[in-house]
């Protein structure tokens, strides 16, 4: 059973209020005035509603008495249900010519708010789906399929998914990026509300893939993406995964693919990743007055070449090795051996 809001009905009156110099009242199904032109008239019984809620017909009142206003009374119908009444209040000689229009323009309206009112209903069912799938472990269950369908998803389509997270906390700027995204999804594309200031965008080629990192190129957020999986948890994961070790790697890099990430992502998931970052911490407290993790991250960057370090630190070559031998003393790798370098730089994305 459809009802009326006083707040959509006070939004109805005022609207019908703007073309017509006639007070309007809009009565429930009980028929009490919800909303009005005239404010001391809420909350009242209003008499010619009872009579048009009862005869289910439009009601004229052709004389001012202590209990009622001369007027006119229409039903508003929605789906077939009297859900209230629209009164105009005056001399039915002269506002009759209104009626007709008065009604139509409030079941118009109500119609408009009931259509928005599902539509939000259902993206908002929607998106409780998607958050739902990016936090699932494992195949899609039969239930899950049969949700996704009822909610016009295809499971079945590999999808890439872009972790967006948006540096500037201004909402506004937040819907902006959203509403520009929408301009440029299509069938079967989807925008997902992650966390606070993060979106997912689930697109199905790499050319979207693509044109999404141009039109976002100038904004003011890191992208993260995944490769094409059948699994939207793995996707969001995937991207997820290429901000978080690629910021720690490259802070002012923008666009971080997994693909190119994946091998480094994979060796932070392993067991043994508290024993892993004791390395870092160590230098750190021990080791942080030579600045032994920018040596370590330069050593890697510059691929060992002694003189590029040197001249990249603005250190002498004795300095460096000697800061090298601190680091191989301090956590027992050798940043000259090719598998401690891997266990030192791995403990550096981990700890950071």
């Amino acid at each position: 059973m459809h009802s009326i809001d006083s707040k959509i009905a006070q939004d109805i009156v005022n609207r019908v209020m703007k073309v017509i110099p006639y007070n309007v009242n809009i009565m429930n199904q009980e028929g009490v005035i919800i909303a009005s032109g005239d404010r001391s008239r809420l909350n009242k019984i209003h008499s010619g509603a009872l009579l048009v809620l009862d005869e289910k017909k439009s009601v004229e009142i052709h004389k001012n008495t202590d209990k009622e206003k001369a007027g006119i009374n229409l039903p508003i119908i929605f789906s077939n249900e009297m859900i209230g009444v629209i009164g105009v209040t005056g001399n039915p000689e002269d506002i009759r010519q209104f009626g007709e229009l008065v009604r139509i323009t409030a079941e118009l309206l109500v119609n408009e708010h009931f259509t928005f009112s599902k539509k939000k209903a259902f993206e908002m069912h929607r998106d409780k789906f998607f958050y739902e799938l990016t936090q699932l472990d494992g195949e899609y269950s039969d239930e899950i399929k049969r949700e996704s369908s009822e909610l016009g998803i295809e499971l079945d389509i590999p999808r890439i998914a872009l972790v967006i997270s948006i540096k500037n906390k201004d909402f506004n700027y937040y819907l902006k990026i959203k509403d520009k995204l929408w301009m440029f999804l299509e069938q079967q594309e989807f925008i997902i509300e992650y966390f606070e200031n993060t979106l997912v965008v689930l697109v199905n080629t790499q050319s979207k893939q693509n044109i999404i990192i141009d039109i976002l190129s100038q904004e003011e957020l890191d992208i993260g993406v995944s490769l094409k999986e059948n699994l939207i948890s793995t996707a969001v994961k995937q991207g997820d995964l290429a901000i978080k070790v690629g910021k720690t790697l490259n802070k002012n890099e923008k666009v971080l693919k997994y693909e190119e990430l994946y091998f480094l992502s994979t060796l932070t998931t392993c067991k043994g990743n508290e024993i892993l970052k004791r390395h870092m911490e160590i230098l750190k407290n021990e080791g942080n007055k030579l600045d032994l993790i920018d040596t370590i991250l330069s050593y890697i960057e510059n691929s060992g070449e002694i003189n590029t370090i040197s001249k990249n630190l603005n250190i002498h070559r004795n300095t460096l090795n000697y800061r090298l031998e601190k680091i191989y003393s301090l956590t027992g790798k050798n940043p000259k051996n090719f598998l401690d370098l891997l266990e030192l730089y791995t403990s550096y994305i981990l700890y950071n």
